[in-house]
């Protein structure tokens, strides 16, 4: 899809993966930092993860469905009603003007 922008209102899967970056590279990040820690790998020799779990997240959000997804510029406002001048004028009906008195 061309010019795809990303909604934050629209619940299709392409939009919902879109707010995924931060926190798995969060993630990541913090992963390879308990690693250096407790491991023989110092974070310089392993943050080449971080540009595969970027890539990968870019290739799932773009391979993501867009059915159903709503372009935050296409969604239309609500009409408003009609204002009373423009309105057509209501005539009561003569059945209204004199109701019953006693009913048989």
């Amino acid at each position: 899809m061309n010019g795809f922008r990303s909604n934050p209102a629209c619940r299709c899967e392409r939009c919902r993966r879109s707010g995924l970056m931060g926190p798995v590279m969060m993630i990541t990040v913090g992963a390879l930092f308990l690693i250096a820690n407790y491991t023989r790998f110092d974070f310089h020799e392993s943050w080449p993860v971080l540009l595969i779990v970027a890539g990968l997240m870019i290739f799932l959000r773009s391979s993501a469905s867009t059915e159903g997804h709503v372009d935050r510029y296409m969604v239309m406002a609500p009409t408003p009603p009609p204002s009373a001048a423009t309105a057509a004028p209501v005539t009561p009906s003569t059945h209204d003007q004199n109701p019953p008195s006693q009913v048989n």
